[in-house]
């Protein structure tokens, strides 16, 4: 009896009674559901669509506000780009570095160097190789030029411009201590006076390439044409055994007119000198005798000339 109630209460009602008896079978399961908090479920969203294509642009140079608008113009959402900064030559506040290199399709990540003030770093106690690459990587040129220094150890930066604790510019010059290239003073060409080429003894030693300044009045005057192209002029200086007098002779040494030395030379052991003479135009060496040693001959033993080897070349 109580099967055709429900049979015929299902029949009466046609679809509705379907709907209203299933409503009826599932009322307690949903009455449960509303009674607990409704779970929460995030959902990670892909940074890019199906479909969506962002290319990578190059960014180099830009300012750091332009640069974004430039990545987010070309689809790379903004949420995977970093900002960094970096000490770089040139331009403060503009961008000198990024990853990915332009042209990459949708990158997962993107990084930009935004470039702060670079100074010229300092020079002491480190190799050339070693600030080379500092400056290198700070994204200035270096335009090198390797040159005989006197007393640098070969291999170091002896001077870099601007100088240190300057700003950084984008294009800095350093000069790299090399080992000298020598030649003969011989082989300058003299502007003033005569001397000649030979053996002498000096000390009671004889030597093979000795120049001689012989004096034959109060004053006489030697002089050579460096035009800046030599660094040092080294060799020992002694008066001829052979000299008519044991007095002493007086010898002065300019560079340029402004004297860099001067000695008292007597007979006996040579004196070992060291002239420095870079940039300078015109080298002078002055010999004085006395009225008693008229005559005695100054002598330059085997002076040599030294610099770098292009600047020699000029010779």
């Amino acid at each position: 009896m109580a099967a055709a109630s429900v049979l015929a209460l299902m029949l009466a009602s046609g679809a509705g009674g379907v709907f209203a008896g299933w409503a009826v079978a599932n009322h307690l399961v949903v009455a449960e559901v509303t009674r607990t908090s409704p779970e929460v479920i995030t959902v990670a969203l892909p940074e890019y669509q199906p479909g969506d294509v962002a290319i990578m642009p190059d960014v180099r140079g830009l300012a750091t506000d332009r640069a974004l608008q430039a990545i987010v113009d070309a689809g790379v959402p903004a949420e995977l780009v970093e900002v960094a900064t970096r000490p770089a030559a040139g331009m403060v506040g503009v961008i000198v570095q990024q990853t990915p290199v332009f042209g990459a399709e949708n990158p997962t990540s993107v990084t930009i160097l935004e470039s702060t003030p670079a100074v010229v770093p300092a020079l002491t106690d480190r190799s050339a190789a070693e600030i080379i690459d500092e400056l290198q990587g700070m994204g200035a040129r270096v335009e090198q030029t390797r040159q005989y220094v006197p007393g640098a150890v070969v291999g170091t930066v002896t001077s870099i411009v601007p100088a240190p604790g300057s700003a950084l510019p984008e294009s800095v010059a350093i000069i790299i201590a090399d080992s000298a290239s020598r030649i003969p003073l011989d082989d300058v060409e003299m502007s003033e006076g005569y001397s000649n080429t030979g053996t002498r003894s000096v000390g009671g030693q004889n030597y093979d390439t000795v120049l001689a300044l012989s004096s034959g009045t109060d004053t006489e005057t030697f002089s050579w044409s460096l035009d800046g192209h030599a660094a040092e002029i080294t060799g020992a200086l002694g008066l001829d055994d052979d000299s008519s007098s044991d007095d002493p002779v007086t010898v002065v040494v300019l560079a340029d007119g402004a004297e860099i030395a001067r000695y008292t030379v007597v007979k006996g052991p040579s004196v070992a000198f060291s002239w420095l003479v870079a940039d300078v135009t015109e080298l002078t060496v002055q010999v004085t005798n006395t009225e008693s040693n008229r005559g005695s001959r100054a002598v330059l033993i085997v002076p040599e000339v030294l610099g770098s080897i292009d600047e020699l070349g000029k010779f």
